[in-house]
């Protein structure tokens, strides 16, 4: 059996970057669904993202492309690009030709970049929420390519068995019966977990999710009063191949509610508590990523009592795959019912 996922890129929004990587004026590359995508950000602090290649003699703009104004440059002959991807100059002050470049549409939200796919070509079903880093002062920020598939990624949020399996918890229990709305989804699960030098901590988790790219995991320690929040992306950058954002804080909790955020000593405790979650992430991630890597996707498995409602979570996925693609060479053909 192939460990490879027979499933298309997923549709709906994608990060292709970290805000801080793109600079006002700055050009990067970056990738997407096994193609470059380039980012650039016009002088007014717009990000923008546009297919690579100019359209006049074929130069990468990720490589030696600068930012003049709100349009992009190429780098061969000066050819320069406007919003809408329009070619509205030339380097020798003669008239245009009618040529474009393909362009994403965009958003940032949250401190990092997205693109909208839908393999239909359809427009954006949904906004990225934003704000939902706010409420925390501190943010670290962490990047890691996986062998694996955004759906197969997110599941682990609601695959109840590993939790203890891999992750060491204790007392895995339910705390929220999934359910969904739209692009929309929301669960819950509580277990113990034994921390250095024998610490027994009680750890309340809630995961809610916007498509398959964006979700946000609430940790609540309630012995501590402390609020670990993590705000995950993960962006098909080829077959079987993820990159996974993460931007990750921890705060003082009162009851699950934070101290006013104003507070000196409140964003004082968020950054040292930041710092002590870092650790703990990676550390956590890393268990998950040798399974990613070498497991097999099993379409129609068989699900004991314990599994979590990971049948529930595949049927709210299907709505995010609108079309055949192809995945490793082989084209997926989909008839997907929306119905729970």
């Amino acid at each position: 059996m192939s460990k490879e996922l027979p499933l298309p890129y997923p549709d709906g929004w994608a990060a292709v970057a970290f805000g801080s990587e793109l600079g006002t004026g700055k050009v990067i590359r970056t990738r997407f669904m096994d193609e470059d995508v380039v980012l650039f950000r016009t002088r007014d602090g717009v990000a923008q993202a546009v297919t690579p290649y100019c359209p006049h003699l074929g130069a990468h703009l990720g490589y030696g492309g600068r930012v003049v104004g709100d349009r992009v440059v190429c780098p061969f002959h000066g050819f320069a690009f406007d919003r809408t991807g329009a070619c509205v100059a030339t380097g020798y002050g003669t008239r245009p030709p009618r040529v474009r470049l393909g362009t994403w549409e965009t958003t940032e939200a949250n401190g990092l970049v997205f693109v909208w796919y839908s393999a239909r070509g359809v427009p954006p079903q949904w906004e990225v929420p934003s704000a939902l880093m706010e409420s925390f002062p501190s943010v670290m920020q962490c990047s890691r390519l996986l062998a694996t598939h955004p759906q197969d990624t997110v599941e682990n949020g609601i695959d109840l068995g590993h939790f203890r399996y891999i992750h060491g918890l204790t007392d895995v229990q339910e705390g929220e019966s999934f359910s969904s709305d739209g692009h929309q989804a929301r669960y819950a699960l509580a277990g113990v977990k034994s921390f250095p030098p024998g610490l027994l901590l009680r750890m309340e988790i809630t995961t809610r999710l916007w498509g398959l790219g964006l979700n946000v995991v609430d940790t609540y320690f309630p012995q501590l009063g402390v609020t670990l929040r993590s705000l995950v992306t993960r962006t098909a950058t080829g077959p079987h191949q993820v990159r996974l954002r993460a931007r990750v804080s921890a705060r003082p909790d009162a009851g699950g509610k934070p101290f006013p955020p104003t507070s000196r000593r409140f964003r004082s405790l968020a950054a040292l508590l930041t710092a002590a979650a870092r650790p703990a992430f990676t550390s956590q991630l890393a268990l998950d990523v040798p399974v990613w890597a070498h497991k097999s996707y099993i379409p129609h498995p068989p699900l004991v009592q314990g599994d979590g409602p990971i049948n529930l979570y595949r049927r709210w996925a299907r709505q995010f795959y609108s079309a055949a693609q192809p995945v490793d060479g082989v084209t997926v053909e989909r008839n997907i019912s929306l119905e729970q």
